[in-house]
């Protein structure tokens, strides 16, 4: 899995926890809801910049780190 993926799919996993929309948690961050739609579910690589994971982990209520303790960046691909 790349990182790119796995910070998808962390993002997807805590708003499904927690029952929060993307539109809800682009709110909570600050962040367009066409950021957060791009990022998500366009296709190919991204390049998340710090700023917009630290975004994603405020819109899901977590802090950056909590974000990170997931067994997707375990075994993620970096190349």
């Amino acid at each position: 899995m790349t990182l790119s993926e796995a910070i998808k799919y962390r993002f997807l996993q805590l708003l499904g926890e927690k029952g929060i929309s993307i539109s809800e948690a682009s709110k909570r961050a600050d962040i367009s809801k066409s950021t957060l739609d791009y990022a998500i579910y366009s296709r190919g690589r991204h390049n998340y910049s710090i700023e917009t994971v630290k975004a994603m982990a405020k819109g899901a209520g977590v802090e950056l780190k909590e974000f990170f303790d997931s067994p997707y960046f375990e075994n993620v691909d970096f190349v």
